[in-house]
């Protein structure tokens, strides 16, 4: 994989702008299905605009998105096969792959890029006295939904801190909106959300009420000792939401994501639009600018799918 992610890196440094379809695609009969989020989250948003992309560029495929609680969720529709394409994030595909995972489907997931970062927002409201997940013993918190990737890094990073999740806080598995809504009516001291930026839902809360993120680039030397490169420090600036002050964080990178078995052709037609349609994603959604033909092969732990590394190498064509 070292030697593929090399030899991609060189035919990228020389890329043109060749897109050529490698012969004709044979759409699934029911169209493809795109495991999305939450619709006040980065996926569903990068989902819809991917959607029209894909609508413009390959006309009568149809296709479909569903909402989900994220990253866990998805992965699952994926090997479930009632969804074809879907986000999640480094550390959810390590957990679907690794070799104590009992679906084989699971361990047949590939990826086609890594689209963009996700940052891990510790909000609290303005007022708060919490400077650091240290603070939150014995308060009311949500750790996201339910088996979500911001469940898994939330707790990856309460444990860092010295903290239990189930011992040490009151508890609560909210998704985002929930979540909003739950601090809004201060029915929790804090909540753990894992997204793209801005995330729609914690901005339209900022415009709501006074806000803050809480630091948490404190626990980045013990993730990364246990972990490795699933996380990297990242930083939320001043211009992300109203009025919140700049926050160092920790960021996991995202993939879009699909079965195995997928057809080939296909497959490299959905990562040519991904790209060629970059712009307009974008526009839509800004963490879709973010998309680039560099970083986009390193998608440990998964392998891209032959249909994505084909569209890679014929980048020097």
């Amino acid at each position: 994989m070292r030697r593929l992610a090399v030899a991609l890196a060189v035919v990228l440094a020389m890329a043109g702008c060749a897109d050529a379809a490698p012969g004709p695609v044979h759409y699934p009969a029911g169209g493809i299905t795109i495991a999305s989020g939450s619709d006040q989250g980065v996926y569903y948003r990068y989902a819809d605009a991917y959607r029209h992309a894909l609508r413009k560029d390959l006309p009568g495929l149809k296709v479909e998105i569903v909402k989900t609680s994220g990253s866990f969720d998805n992965l699952q529709r994926l090997t479930d096969r009632t969804a074809q394409i879907g986000f999640a994030t480094a550390d959810t595909a390590y957990q679907a792959t690794a070799a104590k995972a009992t679906a084989p489907a699971a361990r047949n997931l590939r990826a086609i890029a890594r689209v963009y970062d996700e940052y891990l927002h510790l909000v609290v409201p303005a007022s708060s006295p919490v400077r650091s997940a240290r603070d939150l013993r014995g308060l009311r918190v949500s750790t996201g939904a339910e088996n979500s990737s911001t469940e898994l890094t939330a707790g990856r990073v309460l444990e860092a801190a010295g903290l239990s999740p189930d011992r040490d806080l009151k508890r609560q598995r909210l998704g985002l909106n929930d979540s909003a809504a739950a601090l809004r009516a201060k029915r929790i001291d804090a909540f753990f959300w894992s997204g793209g930026l801005p995330t729609p839902g914690i901005r339209d809360l900022a415009d709501a009420m006074p806000i803050k993120l809480v630091q948490l680039g404190d626990q980045m030397g013990k993730l990364r000792r246990t972990y490795r490169t699933l996380y990297r420090r990242a930083v939320v600036s001043s211009s992300t939401y109203p009025d919140v002050p700049q926050t160092v964080t920790v960021g996991v990178p995202n993939y879009l994501v699909v079965s195995g078995d997928l057809d080939d052709r296909l497959v490299y037609a959905l990562t040519r639009v991904l790209f060629r349609y970059r712009s307009e994603i974008g526009a839509e959604v800004p963490s879709g600018r973010l998309l680039d033909a560099r970083s986009a092969i390193s998608t440990m732990p998964l392998q891209l799918h032959p249909g994505a590394e084909r569209y890679y190498r014929d980048q020097k064509s």
